[in-house]
């Protein structure tokens, strides 16, 4: 959609036109191992567009599973920070094809992994945040 708010200054709003919020699965002991690299034969890559999804030369196919739990921020334009791997899904495993960074209008460049989640905490957590210190906390894409 595209609109303009003020004379001279367009706005713009791209969304996805198929699913996103997906889980990789990934053998552990050899990661490479879960992706399959097409590599298209009949372009030269010389003469291939690596910014055009269509025409790139290179592709990953990787086995998925969606993750319906993993959706838009409160804002309902940006998508909440992938959470953190392992994570469980019942949805169907599905082959999904990774285009290179650059040749997408919308990116997604950090998948969780599928896995067992560990166990919940089996009492609340409490911190004081006071004296400003965070020994002992781990920043994750955005939260802690």
């Amino acid at each position: 959609m595209v609109g303009e708010l003020a004379k001279g200054f367009q706005e713009f709003e791209v969304k996805p036109r198929s699913p996103w919020n997906y889980a990789l699965k990934l053998d552990a002991r050899e990661p490479a191992k879960s992706f399959e690299l097409l590599v298209d034969a009949k372009t030269p890559p010389a003469h291939a567009n690596p910014f055009d999804a269509n025409t790139t030369p290179v592709k990953l196919v990787a086995t998925a599973r969606k993750l319906p739990q993993w959706g838009l921020a409160w804002n309902g334009v940006v998508a909440f920070d992938p959470p953190a791997s392992p994570v469980r899904s019942d949805e169907p495993d599905e082959r999904v094809t990774l285009v290179p960074y650059g040749s997408q209008d919308l990116r997604l460049t950090d998948f969780p992994v599928l896995g067992d989640p560990p166990p919940p905490p089996t009492k609340p957590l409490a911190f004081n945040f006071d004296d400003n210190t965070t020994t002992g906390w781990t920043w994750l894409g955005g939260g802690w």
